[in-house]
């Protein structure tokens, strides 16, 4: 096995809530940094920058909105699948 990049998905849509998320997710991130792991990557559900995600979960090297990944005309849909496919070493299609 070869670590290669843990993604922690946090589904919810109040924005309200999502300070704890990122706390969660920065757990799993810490969890997976121990076991090897350099690409730790949050998908969440609202709108958020990088910056932002940073505050509460300093590990997290991409963000990906779970809206927008699921929508193949979307432009963060093909990064996600081209940054994705180049890390596990599979061929992506379009």
């Amino acid at each position: 096995m070869r670590p290669l990049v843990a993604i922690e998905i946090k589904g919810g849509d109040d924005f309200s809530n999502f300070s704890n998320r990122l706390g969660e997710a920065e757990k799993s991130h810490n969890q997976a940094g121990r076991a090897g792991f350099t690409e730790c990557w949050t998908i969440v559900r609202v709108n958020l920058t990088l910056e932002k995600t940073r505050e509460k979960s300093p590990s997290t090297t991409r963000l990906f909105h779970l809206d927008r990944i699921k929508d193949s005309s979307a432009e963060e849909h093909g990064e996600f699948r081209e940054l994705f496919c180049s890390l596990v070493g599979i061929r992506s299609f379009p």
